[in-house]
């Protein structure tokens, strides 16, 4: 009996022992990590779903509108501002698909979701190449 309760005592002492090593290197890898914040968008190491709609979405939505107010009522070449800023929120938005479809497919589930997102960023990318041949026409005048 006493063995049996040494055998068990060793156990939990060594799940301890397992449990705080996980613990200190699941906070070194916190430390070390990226910010939530727009650096990790730009590098895709942020969630899709928060990629998509709060960058993609709400986020060119405020650069438009404040851009093109800003290029209607003082001067068009605000629109440039704006072609830069979707191209950075096109390239997160990218990098956030591919690295939620490579663990989709890791996890063999579907990965619709990831190719929903870069086919936006490819109609994007048009709509923002004719607005770009719109805006250099309207500087050249």
């Amino acid at each position: 009996l006493e063995k049996i309760a040494n055998a068990r005592s060793y156990r939990l002492n060594k799940n301890k022992i397992i449990s705080k090593t996980n613990d200190s290197s699941q906070t070194n890898n916190n430390s070390t990590s990226k910010e939530t914040g727009f650096g990790a968008f730009v590098d895709g190491d942020l969630d899709l779903t928060v990629s998509f709609w709060l960058y993609g979405i709400v986020g060119s939505i405020i650069i438009g509108v404040v851009t093109g107010y800003l290029s209607g009522t003082y001067d068009p070449t605000w629109g440039v501002l704006y072609v830069i800023a979707v191209i950075i929120i096109l390239i997160g938005v990218w990098r956030s698909a591919n690295k939620y479809t490579k663990v989709k497919i890791s996890q063999n589930k579907s990965s619709i979701w990831g190719g929903m997102a870069k086919a936006f960023c490819i109609v994007s990318a048009l709509g923002l190449l004719k607005f770009l041949v719109d805006l250099v026409a309207l500087l050249e005048k």
